[in-house]
């Protein structure tokens, strides 16, 4: 089967234009925060359920009591509706590498890097043990930075892997390297 026609592969992903520019070739990596999404959803119903009902409970209660707990109340929806919002912002938010650059977006807006001004790749890697014999955790750190003399917001990210070896992010940091060397030579 041929990548045309395997539905998942990258390339057969259809993007509106502003998430997928067309001088940025096809789409090689994609990285979601699924595990904000998972914390930030079920908080936000759970705050959300207990304001909405502590608001009937009120009253049974006396009138000075009441005004007290309802207060709280509705508090604790007014918080529970900015944590809905702020989970549908992060469900937004995505990291792509694409064959001639790289897009992020998040909460404060998208980042537009094309591979060409890239100045800098910084790679941080911090693995975790336990006692120091069992492994935990790799805890990565990386910053693409542009060309001071353009402008522009360098991204910042931040993964987890949980095995030593994670192809996808190796592949990234190989994909990066390469492309900030290519730029270097004269």
């Amino acid at each position: 089967m041929s990548t045309t026609e395997n539905p998942y592969h990258p390339s057969s992903v259809s993007k509106p234009n502003s998430e997928r520019p067309d001088e940025f070739g096809d789409l090689l990596l994609q990285q979601k925060p699924w595990l904000l999404i998972k914390v930030l959803t079920p908080l936000a119903a759970v705050v959300f359920l207990a304001g909405s009902a502590a608001i009937p409970v009120t009253g049974l209660l006396q009138k000075q009591d009441a005004f007290v707990w309802r207060t709280i109340a509705g508090v604790f929806v007014v918080v529970a509706i900015c944590l809905f919002v702020l989970t549908l912002h992060v469900w937004r938010a995505f990291f792509r590498v694409y064959e001639r650059g790289v897009i992020r977006r998040d909460v404060f807006g998208m980042i537009v890097i094309p591979l060409g001004q890239i100045e800098s790749v910084q790679w941080h890697e911090t693995r975790t043990y336990l006692y120091g014999v069992f492994y935990i955790s790799t805890q990565i750190v990386v910053a693409i930075c542009p060309r001071a003399e353009l402008g522009g917001r360098t991204i910042h990210l931040r993964f987890r892997r949980i095995y030593p070896e994670n192809p996808d992010l190796d592949w990234l940091r190989d994909f990066l390297a390469r492309g900030t060397a290519v730029k270097r030579e004269w």
